[in-house]
């Protein structure tokens, strides 16, 4: 949301920081889970197929960004911002519910 209403470059590189440094510490964050989880014989492939999993969303923001051109930069950040929000709070909704006890 920062970098979407940066009203100067100094706002915008700041927001730009911020989302690269939050990146970076959840590709570290998340190494370091999948080697407590997966077996070592089978690290290689099961990173393969999350890089591959992972990379398969750049089609979709390269349409969406193509789709929404005409509203400008800003704007196109702050919506996809707003969408991903949205979609993160409806994941962790489903987590929470699956994840509590069935009463009976």
């Amino acid at each position: 949301m920062v970098t979407g209403f940066a009203s100067g470059t100094h706002v915008y590189a700041a927001g730009f920081i911020l989302i690269v440094g939050f990146d970076k510490m959840f590709n570290v964050f998340i190494r370091t889970l999948r080697q407590r989880i997966i077996p070592r014989q089978d690290l290689g492939k099961t990173t393969e197929l999350i890089v591959m999993l992972n990379n398969l969303s750049q089609p979709l923001a390269g349409l969406c960004v193509t789709a929404f051109a005409a509203l400008g930069a800003p704007w196109i950040i702050v919506v996809l911002t707003a969408v991903a929000a949205v979609m993160g709070g409806v994941a962790a909704e489903l987590w929470r519910r699956r994840a509590q006890p069935v009463a009976g």
